[in-house]
């Protein structure tokens, strides 16, 4: 199943490269490959995590749907974030998935960085978040595979 997150993680952090866009469809691929994972693990069904994705990857949507003018529109997290946010969520669960989140924000930003002292970018450059956050996803779906050798 790694290889499923992978083969759509790559495709969705280069859509988001090239054209700062997350598309829901592979988005909504991601969070179904997720929920298929979680189904065929051998222990129960965490609903609790199926609620917690909702909640992340739907609501603040309806939010931004509904006010697009609104602070998160204005500091440039948009809608294709928040749903890829709420798929790893299905991955990795809730606690590593705001552990993922903020994994991203640390590796971007040497990104953001570089990019105001070399290229001259500003607060209102736009910036994928997406390559970011599926790679934090990647080191939090490994990790205990890692700890697993190491000890």
């Amino acid at each position: 199943m790694v290889a499923v997150y992978l083969g759509l993680g790559v495709a969705l952090a280069q859509i988001d490269l090239r054209h700062h866009l997350l598309p829901d469809g592979l988005t909504l691929a991601l969070a179904i490959a997720g929920t298929t994972a979680l189904a065929l693990s051998q222990r129960p069904f965490p609903w609790d995590w199926l609620a917690f994705a909702l909640a992340i990857g739907a609501l603040p949507r309806i939010w931004l749907w509904l006010l697009p003018e609104s602070r998160l529109a204005r500091l440039g997290l948009g809608s294709g974030d928040l749903a890829l946010l709420g798929a790893l969520v299905l991955w990795v669960g809730p606690i590593l998935s705001v552990a993922s989140l903020l994994v991203a924000a640390v590796l971007m930003l040497p990104v953001v960085v570089g990019g105001m002292l070399l290229r001259g970018w500003g607060r209102t450059t736009p910036l994928p978040l997406g390559p970011a956050l599926i790679a934090a996803g990647l080191l939090h779906l490994l990790w205990p595979h890692w700890m697993d050798r190491w000890l």
